[in-house]
């Protein structure tokens, strides 16, 4: 998946689909790389927990200007990475879907997404 990662920065992507894979392997690589038209990105059943959501926090998002679906239903995700998604996603204006289903997210991290979301 490494490689398939390299080669995939910097393309003209508009969806990425990694569901139920190895992305753990390829997070950093992915980290470093640029997806300018990129809109939909999926990582669904993939347990990256809080570790992996930061990175996708402060990393990939702000490589993605036009991204306007992210899909992290059944990744193991808690309120501390859910607090950090939410913290990136307030000054994303594109953002239209997020899918956190079947997460291990309480009342606590859906308010930090309301807040973030309502600017």
């Amino acid at each position: 998946f490494g490689l398939v990662a390299t080669a995939l920065c910097g393309r003209q992507i508009e969806e990425l689909y990694f569901q139920v894979c190895a992305i753990n392997d390829i997070i950093p690589t992915l980290m470093h790389c640029k997806f300018p038209e990129l809109r939909y990105v999926r990582f669904y059943g993939n347990q990256i927990g809080d570790k992996g959501a930061e990175f996708i926090a402060d990393k990939f998002l702000q490589s993605c200007p036009k991204l306007e679906r992210l899909g992290l239903g059944n990744c193991d995700i808690s309120d501390r990475g859910a607090k950090s998604i939410a913290k990136e996603l307030a000054s994303n204006t594109t953002l239209k879907r997020l899918w956190l289903h079947d997460s291990n997210i309480s009342d606590e991290g859906v308010a930090s997404f309301v807040t973030a979301l309502r600017g």
